[in-house]
């Protein structure tokens, strides 16, 4: 007889089949551009792939927790789990690429006899993972600046700019194109109309999205109230929203997120394939047991 956990499981992958369907029926997605995909009938990943690799994620994600051995041993800090760091997240970020590339393009995607040794849009793998090393890098210089509505983001690409010209002009003579190329691609994350530029920006929001998942695993979940002075108008407008109401009125920030994710911006039109919204719904299913009532709402209509 299976076990409760195992019956668990099974239905997890029901309902992720049956999401996935309403957010295929639901969303006008951009064109499909990665080769071996029908951009009018996407295919849905099959559960339990999604699952296998949503668990090599929630692995990489709880290495952001475990601080290292010096930390405590010479009095830098005492606390059992630490925080994710802004290196953290970009290493979060690399692993889901990643994925994404080895399930766009096969597993042999970057080696050199392979049919895909580049993107569709011309990418190698090694330009690909330095411009998602590099992307967070200003933020040594101007920290890490929230994405939350009320920022400058025209300064910032600014002051990023200059450091990323800056940091790509550093690589030797003989390597120019392959700091050019990861400027370029830098610029098009931005700017997500290209098909690596759109899958550095989805696995960037991705990954946010996954370590605050993984912090309700450890029984620390983000969480902010209405009335926090900090809370901008957008974050208001997510956590009215919010199903999960805590002691307090706090609201979790993985909630928030999706909100933002699927509504708000409505960054999921960006998922082409439907990719990064599969692992969101898997995770999210692995981790709270339900989907989301107000995405349910969005079906309907």
């Amino acid at each position: 007889m299976a076990s409760k956990k195992e019956k668990l499981g099974i239905d997890i992958l029901k309902e992720y089949r049956r999401i996935m369907v309403n957010e295929f029926n639901t969303v006008d997605r951009m064109p499909c551009n990665i080769p071996g995909q029908d951009a009018k009938n996407l295919k849905i990943i099959e559960a339990g792939e999604i699952s296998n690799i949503c668990h090599r994620l929630s692995q990489i994600a709880e290495s952001s927790f475990v601080p290292r051995s010096y930390v405590s041993a010479y009095g830098i800090d005492e606390a059992e789990i630490a925080n994710e760091s802004v290196s953290a997240h970009t290493n979060l970020m690399i692993a889901i690429i990643s994925e994404a590339l080895y399930y766009y393009y096969g597993p042999n995607f970057g080696d050199p006899e392979s049919q895909w040794s580049r993107t569709a849009d011309g990418y190698t793998l090694k330009e690909i993972i330095e411009a998602a090393r590099e992307h967070d890098l200003p933020e040594n210089v101007f920290g890490d600046i929230p994405d939350n509505g009320e920022r400058d983001n025209a300064a910032k690409d600014r002051e990023e700019d200059d450091y990323f010209f800056r940091y790509t002009r550093s690589f030797a003579k003989n390597q120019t194109k392959f700091g050019d190329n990861t400027l370029s691609l830098l610029l098009e994350m931005r700017n997500p109309y290209s098909p690596t530029g759109r899958l550095l920006y989805l696995a960037d929001k991705t990954a946010a999205l996954l370590i605050t998942l993984q912090y309700n695993v450890v029984n620390r979940p983000p969480t902010m109230k209405i009335d926090n002075p900090s809370a901008t108008a957008r974050d208001i407008k997510e956590m009215e929203l919010c199903d999960d109401v805590l002691e307090g009125g706090r609201r979790k920030a993985s909630e928030m997120w999706a909100i933002d994710f699927f509504k708000m911006r409505d960054i999921v039109r960006q998922d082409d394939c439907g990719f990064f919204t599969a692992i969101i719904v898997m995770r999210t299913l692995e981790v709270n047991g339900t989907w989301y009532s107000w995405r349910e709402a969005d079906y309907k209509k």
